[in-house]
């Protein structure tokens, strides 16, 4: 890979940890599990939002959900595939990252693009 590609994929990688944010910090524990099925549901049905949110949960182990890389990666290719551009731009980090599969900059350079080209 040339110095010049990887310039490019480490700049949109920190670029992208300013993106990082999830809602709804410090509720009761009972609304929390409702929440979360809520939104596992929602994330099983297809909803590109909920597949997001879902990932940001299981990546950073929030909301009562243990961090689990796997999960995360898994809903964020999911939310990916399905046109949301911040879960394209994640994903890209955790292939740089090699988070939940081994590391793989092309991949990463191929959501990066499709995250960004929106944005540009």
């Amino acid at each position: 890979m040339s110095g010049e590609l990887k310039k490019i994929i480490v700049v949109i990688f920190f670029l992208s940890l300013f993106s990082l944010g999830v809602a709804g910090l410090g509720k009761a524990a009972s609304s929390r599990e409702n929440e979360i099925k809520d939104i596992t549901t929602a994330a099983e049905a297809g909803d590109d939002q909920a597949q997001n949110h879902l990932a940001f949960l299981y990546l950073l182990g929030n909301e009562g959900l243990p961090q689990d890389y796997d999960k995360a990666i898994y809903w964020f290719q999911k939310a990916a595939e399905n046109g949301h551009k911040t879960a394209q731009v994640k994903l890209g980090n955790m292939y740089v990252r090699g988070q939940g599969t081994p590391r793989n900059f092309e991949k990463a350079l191929f959501w990066y693009k499709k995250g960004c080209r929106s944005r540009l």
